[in-house]
Formats: C-alpha cells, sequence, structure tokens
C-alpha cells in the first residue's frame, strides 16, 4: 500500500502530495567542537532543530512540474512541513532532479521531481 503523503508539506503556498517524504533534523555544532587534546568530546551546540527534507513527487502533469520548479528555483521560500507538528522554515534547494516518466503526446507528459529542501 502506498504512503499518503497529503498535506505534509507546502511550499510558498503550493502543495503537490509527494510519494517520498523524508525530513530530518539535525544539531548544529560550533567550530570549537570536537575532540580535545585528553581525547574528550567537547560540544558547544549552535543551533538545534534544522531540518532537511528529501522529497520527491511522480507521475507530475507538466503544470504541476513547472509550478513546483517555479518555486524550488528560487533563492530562499518559505516551506511548512510536518514532522510531528508542522512547523515553518525559510529553505533552499540543495538538489533538484527531474525526469520524463510517461509521454503520450506533448500535452499528456508526466514528469518525477526530486530534491533536497536545507533551512536556512
Amino acid at each position: 500500500m502506498a504512503a499518503n503523503f497529503n498535506g505534509c508539506l507546502t511550499i510558498n503556498n503550493v502543495s503537490i502530495a509527494p510519494v517520498k517524504y523524508d525530513p530530518t533534523l539535525s544539531v548544529i555544532d560550533a567550530a570549537s567542537s570536537g575532540l580535545n587534546d585528553f581525547g574528550y568530546m567537547t560540544r558547544e551546540i549552535v543551533r538545534r532543530n534544522v531540518a532537511k527534507i528529501s522529497v520527491e513527487w511522480s507521475m507530475l502533469t507538466s503544470e504541476e512540474f513547472e509550478a513546483l520548479v517555479a518555486e524550488l528555483e528560487q533563492d530562499e521560500f518559505t516551506v511548512v512541513y510536518y514532522h510531528g507538528t508542522y512547523k515553518t522554515a525559510q529553505m533552499y534547494c540543495k538538489t533538484l532532479s527531474s525526469s520524463m516518466q510517461h509521454a503520450v503526446s506533448d500535452t499528456d507528459v508526466r514528469w518525477q521531481l526530486s530534491c533536497t529542501l536545507e533551512e536556512y
């Protein structure tokens, strides 16, 4: 049975259900963090819960594909994502990959789109 990710992700008010949705929250350490001369870990946390989301859409119409790409090509955009609760973050697209999945005619084309979103 396919997972239903409807409503889990909105990019600048564009919400199209993905087929793959993998959010990760990370901790960012200061440059001074690491092992000291005695072999003990010292850690200075600069920021917690920094979001990174791997997402994939499948069988997108050309209109859906173009709408998503237009948002993802921006330098920065607002993302509402689900990770236990809904959260809002300013993000950018780190990687973007696409392929044509199906083409019956010039007007009936389906696309696959995958990307990695990273929080500022």
